[in-house]
């Protein structure tokens, strides 16, 4: 991407594992699981394993804070 090309890959392997660190922590925070990675997409479940109240308004809240808190990533 236009991105790895401007970062260089070492540096944008190093904004990834940021990105996914931070993903997993928000996702955490909500009460949600990260699956996996697949590049800068992840796959995560709420309500799983054990039901959740407001699995949809946690997946929600958690993709808002993903996006705010991505710019704090350089």
């Amino acid at each position: 991407t236009a991105l790895t090309q401007a970062l260089g890959d070492e540096a944008m392997f190093a904004l990834l594992a940021r990105f996914q660190d931070l993903c997993r922590s928000v996702v955490a925070d909500a009460g949600g699981y990260v699956a996996k990675f697949m590049g800068d997409g992840m796959l995560a479940y709420f309500g799983y394993p054990g039901a959740m109240k407001d699995s949809a308004g946690s997946a929600a809240t958690a993709a808002l804070h993903i996006i705010a808190r991505s710019a704090q990533l350089g």
